[in-house]
């Protein structure tokens, strides 16, 4: 992003806050953007979460500067979706360049089960994950669109695929037959 552009999405951000009528809440809520949420900053402190030999990225400082926490693959979706509008060709692997990339590729598809496709994160266990449909369930959404975004594939077909070829197989079985001798049922 150039100068400029980094200038006209500040100044779009700050018009955004015109809508609020009482100039001091209208100033409260420019400073506490600028303070909080400045593109600049919210890279640098993202940045900061990044876990460079894992490859993925922390849910918050307290989980990065403490033993026993991981990065985990919602929070590096979160933080990598929010780092898309800020690349021009709209190509995330290109923007996070190989090294990064690759670390993230390894970092999803290590978490993949070859026998059901799931994606497990190991901080909260294969059971827990389990346990929980929607835990299991997004962390397969999140898993395949970061390695889409990074133009890479799961290691095996992912639950979904398996589910999308037992149907493809079950539309294939024959039909069965009228048979003639059959009682029919008419309106």
């Amino acid at each position: 992003m150039t100068e400029r552009e980094y200038q006209d999405r500040e100044a779009e951000w700050d018009r955004r806050f015109d809508v609020i009528a009482d100039p001091a809440t209208r100033e409260a809520v420019r400073d506490f953007y600028r303070t909080f949420y400045a593109p600049e900053k919210l890279i640098r402190w993202w940045a900061s979460l990044y876990d460079p030999d894992l490859g993925g990225f922390y849910y918050a400082n307290s989980a990065r500067d403490n033993e026993g926490f991981l990065p985990d693959m919602e929070s590096t979706l979160q933080i990598v979706q929010r780092l898309r509008p800020f690349d021009p060709n709209e190509d995330l692997a290109a923007y996070l360049g190989p090294e990064i990339t690759e670390k993230m590729i390894r970092f999803y598809q290590s978490k993949q089960d070859p026998a059901d496709g799931y994606f497990y994160h190991p901080q909260w266990t294969r059971e827990v994950s389990r346990a929980k449909v929607m835990r299991y369930t997004r962390d397969l959404d999140w898993a395949t669109a970061v390695l889409r975004w990074l133009h890479a594939k799961p290691l095996y077909p992912t639950a979904l695929d398996r589910a999308k070829e037992t149907a493809k197989t079950e539309e294939k079985t024959p039909a069965r037959e009228w048979e003639p001798n059959a009682r029919s049922v008419t309106a």
